[in-house]
């Protein structure tokens, strides 16, 4: 099976990029299946590594699931990263499977998550779609009326709902935090507080039950980043936490919330959802980068 970008839209109040060095968009994908009916959308962030820095305070967490990070704006390589994306989730899969390949690269899963960007929430204003020449466009949303189906005007409505759908769930246990790179995390303390990289592993499985499994990450900061990107376009920021100062403490309490707050019928849609934060042991898809 063989996934094609259809439509890539944005907001209208953040196209034209008008800073190219300094920039965040929210980038949507209108996609289907070659030969069948349907069409899902796939959002996430686009941004500088240079915005990330003057747009986030010094004890801020963030995700990067969802983030696509540059140094600067250019559509033809975005929309050649795109396809070149969307090729590499083709082949002998179920729709299901590339669906779930696709959207490593979404932020469907974030509504409440500390440290989420407010932008993609419906504002009110209609979508102006923008489409690339070499991009065959095959069907056209109504942006507005579907965001408003999509994203409710008050995001403490998306919290409730969100209480009521979890009730009567599993829920996860975190167990312990360690890290892979051999260092005391009691007292491991960077040389560089702007510019620091380490791994994570969280252990993690179900209350009463002694099964466990193990989630990596990458916690990280922006200017470790931009020295790692070098000669790269982008960067998928999936399985990195990153931070912009160095606090242990606050870094352990936002990953136990994080994993605690997970919930599923079953432990593997657990997992998925835990997987967001860090790479599962389980998780052998090579679509977007690892850790």
């Amino acid at each position: 099976m063989e996934p094609e970008i259809l439509e890539i839209s944005f907001y209208p109040h953040q196209y034209p990029v008008k800073e190219k060095d300094d920039f965040m968009l929210t980038p949507m994908i209108d996609f289907g299946i070659k030969g069948e009916s349907g069409v899902r959308i796939i959002i996430f962030y686009h941004c500088t590594l240079k915005w990330l820095v003057a747009n986030h305070r010094h004890e801020d967490i963030i995700i990067g699931q969802a983030y696509l990070f540059t140094d600067f704006w250019d559509s033809d390589k975005l929309k050649e990263f795109l396809l070149s994306y969307f090729k590499k989730c083709s082949g002998d899969f179920s729709y299901d499977e590339i669906e779930q390949k696709l959207f490593k690269l979404d932020c469907g899963e974030f509504d409440e998550v500390p440290g989420r960007t407010e932008a993609s929430y419906y504002t009110g204003t209609e979508y102006e779609p923008y489409k690339p020449s070499a991009l065959t466009l095959i069907f056209s949303l109504e942006w507005g009326e579907l965001f408003k189906r999509i994203f409710p005007s008050k995001k403490e409505e998306v919290v409730e709902n969100k209480k009521e759908q979890n009730r009567g769930k599993l829920k996860a246990e975190f167990r312990s935090l360690s890290s892979t790179d051999e260092i005391d995390l009691e007292r491991y303390m960077p040389d560089d507080q702007q510019n620091f990289c380490f791994k994570l592993r969280v252990i993690a499985g179900l209350p009463n039950d002694i099964r466990e499994d193990y989630f990596d990450i990458k916690v990280c900061t922006p200017q470790w980043l931009m020295k790692k990107k070098s000669n790269q376009d982008f960067i998928i920021g999936r399985h990195h936490l990153i931070v912009f100062e160095f606090n242990f403490e606050r870094i352990k309490n936002f990953i136990q919330t994080f994993v605690e707050n997970q919930t599923g019928d079953n432990w593997e849609e657990i997992a998925i959802k835990i997987g967001c934060l860090g790479k599962w042991q389980y998780e052998t898809d090579d679509v977007v980068s690892s850790i």
